[in-house]
């Protein structure tokens, strides 16, 4: 299924964030939330907050954390031998796709992904 998220992408999206739980497992003192972050893992927030258009570190993780809770229990486990071959397998094929132009636009592709679906996602 070409317009399928890979395994490797879900895999990223998840370990960012069971990172974001992992630093939050301090929680909730008078209805509230209080999280220890080390001053590098703070401004490795930080950077992402700032890069996906948040004012600020407690929105970006807040809305992080939110998302991680409508999955529901995950369990984590590196890739075995066979996943990670395979992956890398997926990962040349798709360096060779590049190589030979048979790529597009991710923007191209979103609005054709769109357009099947019925949605508009021009501004």
């Amino acid at each position: 299924m070409a317009n399928a998220i890979s395994r490797q992408e879900k895999i990223a999206a998840l370990n960012t964030l069971l990172f974001l739980l992992t630093i939050c497992s301090h929680l909730c003192q008078n209805g509230g939330m209080e999280i220890n972050i080390s001053q590098p893992d703070q401004d490795l927030l930080a950077k992402h907050a700032a890069a996906a258009g948040y004012d600020n570190v407690e929105q970006y993780a807040a809305k992080q954390l939110i998302a991680l809770a409508h999955y529901g229990n995950l369990e984590f486990a590196p890739l075995n031998e066979d996943e990670l071959n395979a992956s890398l397998q997926m990962i040349k094929r798709g360096e060779e796709d590049i190589a030979a132009g048979r790529t597009q636009p991710m923007r191209e592709a979103l609005e054709e992904i769109a357009e099947q679906n019925g949605l508009n996602i021009n501004k």
